[in-house]
């Protein structure tokens, strides 16, 4: 076998036949020269960047359910009420209604590696702000009101933060795993992070009670450090990836073009049902987890620690089933279809949430259990369906910027939603239902109004498979290496076509024109695979 062949596996053989053609013409160092030129962020290394990738969100996911965690020290010493204590969590979503979509442009115009930066100094910031309210507050009776001024600001600027880096972490994932493995990557990506939930969960009430409010919380500021340091790291990796990129020209010139604000007038229908659907899901499912501690305690007389338990089933079952969902879908594709069950998955959660009746007798209560074990799958399924379709729908300069514009869409869900939930349990406050210890109706107004939210996720996801195979020929309904696979016949069939174009032209004087642009179109077949 001569040098040559021995660049070309068997499957080349059988599918590449212009690339084949055009190997024959070439010398041994132009061959080697073709082969080198396929990117860096297709070897092994792109799965020690996912490390990295992973970890440095693993902060912001841990804290942002702090207060959830912790709900009862913080309405005492904190936020009085559960119209305050909801605001500790819309008020981290407000300035994330446009924030991401801000620093979705600030990736594609200024780079991921500053807004990594940024956007993490801004997290560890807020965090360590929302300790001190914490120290703050258990000082006395005196500053509970200052305490809350201090807690909101903190909760303002880790969300300023926490949103961000939501988008930049999709981003960088999405370029690190285009075309291939994107639903595996993202579902590992969402299993770290729930992963930092589920500790939240189990570690800060039994740390709070060992220590105080204000320890458990700076607990949560140290592990932000610790992810802000992934996040530097990432950045090197970035760096390399790039310089090696440019160096072997596997760069992708349409990827280096600048973003312009009239862009977003691009963006197509499936985008904008996407985006939609992401709120409607989203609102059902956080909004619920972010009283759901208050929800098995008044509903069925648990304590606030085995109801803590119980809600990390929710993000517990993700850290597990979203990367087995994630290879599941790039293997089957069917990804709106998916979002359709798990959607209609959800609207069967909080119908059952209704249904089960509120007791104190636990072999009663232990039925609600059910419905958070189905939550948690639903989640599962609908992650490892919805981010993978992004880049699907737009243009790999601007995904950034569509991240950034989901991620702003989806947080003004998740700064109503909270609003509406603590409106419609604020009656838990009354004589009544303090006396029974059950809250027989404010719940089930809650479940009520997310199970509509989940229903509207239904009906987006339908509408997004009627928008699919009409603008897109059901491209989102197809494997990843579907798409892959016709790009690649694509560019094997326009390589064919200039291997005759150069024979014919072979003693001309555009020859090397002919070789050259040959050659690209080879590199750009080899990254793709």
């Amino acid at each position: 076998m001569s040098d040559k062949e021995r660049l070309i596996t068997s499957k080349d053989k059988d599918s590449d036949v212009g690339i084949n053609k055009y190997y024959s013409k070439l010398s041994s160092d132009e061959v080697g020269e073709v082969k080198k030129e396929a990117s860096f962020r297709d070897t092994f290394w792109r799965w020690v960047a996912l490390f990295f990738a992973c970890f440095f969100l693993l902060g912001s996911y841990f804290c942002y359910d702090n207060p959830n965690a912790l709900s009862d020290m913080l309405q005492k010493y904190v936020s009085v009420g559960d119209v305050k204590y909801n605001l500790l969590y819309s008020v981290y979503s407000y300035p994330n209604v446009i924030l991401p979509l801000i620093g979705g442009v600030l990736i594609d115009k200024i780079g991921i590696n500053f807004s990594i930066v940024l956007f993490s100094i801004l997290l560890v910031a807020g965090q360590g702000v929302f300790a001190i309210a914490g120290f703050v507050g258990e000082s006395g009776e005196d500053h509970v009101s200052t305490a809350f001024i201090i807690a909101i600001i903190g909760r303002v600027v880790f969300g300023l933060g926490g949103e961000s880096l939501n988008v930049c972490q999709s981003t960088v994932v999405s370029r690190w795993f285009k075309g291939k493995e994107l639903s595996l990557a993202l579902g590992i990506n969402i299993s770290v992070s729930r992963l930092g939930s589920v500790f939240n969960n189990y570690t800060m009430p039994p740390l709070a009670d060992a220590t105080s409010l204000g320890w458990a919380l700076t607990f949560g500021f140290i592990l932000c450090i610790v992810s802000f340091a992934c996040g530097i790291v990432l950045t090197f990796f970035e760096r390399h990836a790039n310089k090696v990129d440019k160096k072997s020209g596997a760069l992708n010139e349409d990827e280096k073009e600048e973003f312009h604000w009239r862009d977003i007038k691009e963006f197509t229908l499936p985008f904008w049902l996407i985006s939609a659907n992401c709120v409607f899901t989203y609102i059902g499912i956080f909004c619920f987890n972010n009283i759901s501690n208050d929800f098995f305690v008044a509903r069925y007389g648990i304590e606030q620690k085995s109801a803590a338990r119980i809600t990390s089933i929710v993000f517990f079952i993700p850290a597990f089933l979203a990367p087995a969902f994630g290879i599941v879908t790039d293997r089957i594709g069917h990804k709106v279809t998916l979002c359709i069950i798990a959607t209609s998955t959800l609207t069967l959660c909080h119908a059952l949430f209704f249904l089960i009746p509120a007791s104190n007798d636990q072999n009663i209560s232990y039925w609600g259990i059910a419905p958070v074990v189905l939550l948690g799958v639903t989640y599962s399924i609908y992650v490892s369906a919805l981010w993978p379709m992004v880049p699907m729908v737009v243009e790999a300069r601007v995904l950034g910027s569509a991240y950034g514009l989901c991620t702003a869409l989806q947080n003004i869900g998740l700064a109503i939603g909270p609003t509406i939930v603590g409106a419609l349990t604020f009656k838990k406050s009354t004589d009544d239902e303090q006396t029974s210890g059950i809250n027989n109706n404010a719940f089930n107004y809650v479940s009520i109004a997310l199970g509509g939210f989940a229903l509207l996720g239904v009906l987006s996801s339908i509408a997004l498979l009627i928008a699919d195979r009409i603008q897109l020929n059901g491209k989102l309904q197809k494997p990843d290496n579907d798409g892959e696979n016709e790009e690649e016949n694509g560019h094997n069939q326009e390589n064919e076509d200039h291997v005759e174009d150069m024979d014919s032209h072979s003693h001309g004087q555009n020859s090397e024109s002919y070789k050259a642009h040959v050659k690209r179109s080879i590199a750009r077949s080899s990254m793709a695979r």
